[in-house]
């Protein structure tokens, strides 16, 4: 799944750079992922934590449960709301 998802990552900046909003230089910056992990401590140091979660409330809750325990008072947690 990671794989996966940094495939698109990888597309969508792609698609920028085609349709002339993205120059080929700055894709490159922008190319260096996070760090890849499926574990949660590893968050411990992060400032910004962006949820992407299974739609699944009791899934979600378990990450952020989770979160809240390793990451400090100021890491900022953030979450798409879907329509």
């Amino acid at each position: 799944m990671l794989d996966t998802g940094f495939a698109r990552i990888d597309g969508s900046l792609a698609r920028l750079v085609k349709g002339g909003k993205l120059g080929e230089d700055d894709a490159k910056g922008r190319a260096q992922p996070p760090a890849r992990t499926t574990s949660l401590a590893e968050f411990a140091d992060r400032d910004l934590v962006i949820e992407a979660v299974v739609e699944v409330i009791d899934a979600k809750k378990a990450v952020w449960d989770e979160l809240d325990k390793v990451c400090g008072a100021e890491t900022i947690f953030a979450s798409k709301r879907r329509a």
